[in-house]
């Protein structure tokens, strides 16, 4: 499986690019260094700035992460993380998400979609229970 696989799951028929997400994926990429930078990215995409960012400053980074997403993130079980990186999506013709984050561990990888517009994330996990994305090797190339 390929994450542009997944995308494809999210595009609309309508979309002007058809089933082809590659046209939906930009160059644009960048590394997340630390937690705290995945923290205050995924808090900017899903609720923008205001009282509920200064409401969540309190909470560790699980529990931050866990209450962006709406369900169980598992920051410990994924720790030590190999790899964050965000890649910038297209939006358009129903297709609403602007990024997509990648969070990579030694036993799960986590793709998270954003919509920075309507405060949306869309969040999916795989294990290597037979799942061949988490599984490949360290040096092969996501996108």
């Amino acid at each position: 499986m390929h994450v542009g696989k997944l995308l494809t799951k999210n595009v609309p028929p309508i979309d002007d690019f058809g089933n082809d997400v590659g046209g939906r994926v930009t160059g644009e990429s960048h590394v997340i260094k630390t937690i705290r930078l995945l923290r205050e990215q995924l808090v900017s995409a899903r609720y923008g700035s205001g009282p509920i960012v200064s409401a969540l400053s309190s909470l560790t980074d699980a529990e931050a992460l866990d209450s962006i997403l709406g369900e169980p993130f598992y920051l410990d079980q994924k720790k030590p993380i190999l790899e964050a990186r965000s890649v910038t999506l297209r939006r358009g013709a129903g297709f609403y998400f602007d990024q997509c984050v990648v969070i990579r561990s030694n036993v799960v990888l986590s793709v998270i979609l954003t919509d920075a517009y309507g405060h949306q994330l869309l969040s999916y996990s795989f294990s290597g229970q037979g799942q061949k994305l988490a599984m490949l090797d360290d040096d092969v190339d996501l996108w």
